[in-house]
């Protein structure tokens, strides 16, 4: 008898229907940005430099809807370009070791939420570390092309 795990985390997967079809090609650096309402929090606030569209999550009802750009202009918290949270020169090194699913942050192991590192970004003042982790189970691929799968619930 085989157990069946679910594919993916058990929140749920939040559409940008305007955003669909649009790939972003290469990994040019502040393609994808993020910033909250204010500085002091509020809504999420996604936008991609080469389309309109911008998408606000509210964390108190927990959806995605589509704004204007106004909404972003009128925005006052910090603004992150995704691509440049990965390597910032000068900073602490923080990486997750993708044969172990550990967190490391200057080369000492952090222990992190649930049990298999999944991911981790700094933020744009490098003072705080956002961590993705899950539970597992971890499925092994037969072929090495695509990596380990870490299946579960998911923690941020």
């Amino acid at each position: 008898m085989f157990k069946v795990w679910p594919f993916g985390a058990d929140v749920p997967l939040l559409r940008t229907p305007e955003w669909k079809d649009k790939h972003i090609g290469e990994l040019y650096s502040g393609r994808l940005q993020l910033r909250r309402e204010t500085e002091a929090g509020g809504a999420l606030l996604l936008k991609r430099v080469d389309l309109e569209r911008v998408y606000r999550y509210d964390p108190q009802i927990r959806t995605l809807s589509a704004v204007t750009d106004t909404e972003w202009l009128n925005a006052t918290g910090p603004v992150a370009h995704c691509m440049d949270q990965l390597a910032k020169p000068g900073r602490v090194r923080i990486r997750v070791d993708h044969g172990t699913h550990k967190l490391f942050i200057a080369e000492r192991e952090v222990p992190t939420a649930a049990k298999h590192a999944l991911g981790a970004l700094s933020s744009p003042s490098g003072n705080w570390v956002a961590v993705l982790s899950a539970t597992g189970p971890i499925i092994t691929p037969l072929t090495l092309l695509n990596g380990d799968r870490v299946l579960g619930r998911r923690y941020p």
